[in-house]
């Protein structure tokens, strides 16, 4: 499919598949970070959801990309500096933000799928911190 999309589109395109392969480290250090079991579970389930996804882009733009550790050292100091709660605030936002993102592609194989993934990584992590808030 890669030889089908426009050099900008491609570009965008392996920028999402990064995106969604450092989703993966991202929620796999969270993870780690946790004794929480609900967390634990909401966590695993959105990093299966990001790998998946990150196959999906592979197949569109015929690139094989590394995760970025960059990204799960980030997690970790912005989990340090806001808490859990606040952190799972920011996070949530961010995946309802790749909603929107992903809107323009829906034609393309297993993006409908993607976008309807990251409505439900927010409300899974806005959720979350509500609990955690009590």
């Amino acid at each position: 499919m890669a030889e089908n999309l426009s050099k900008e589109t491609k570009e965008l395109f392996v920028k999402f598949q990064q995106g969604e392969l450092d989703g993966v480290l991202v929620y796999q250090t969270l993870y780690e970070l946790t004794d929480d079991a609900e967390l634990k579970a909401a966590f695993s389930e959105a990093a299966s959801d990001e790998g998946r996804h990150a196959g999906i882009l592979k197949n569109i733009t015929g690139e094989v990309l590394k995760p970025n550790p960059e990204a799960a050292a980030k997690i970790k100091a912005a989990l340090g500096a806001l808490g859990m709660a606040a952190l799972l605030e920011r996070i949530s936002a961010t995946e309802y933000a790749g909603f929107d993102l992903y809107k323009p592609y829906l034609e393309y194989p297993g993006v409908a799928a993607m976008q309807q993934d990251e409505k439900k990584h927010g409300d899974m992590m806005a959720a979350q911190a509500k609990r955690i808030k009590g």
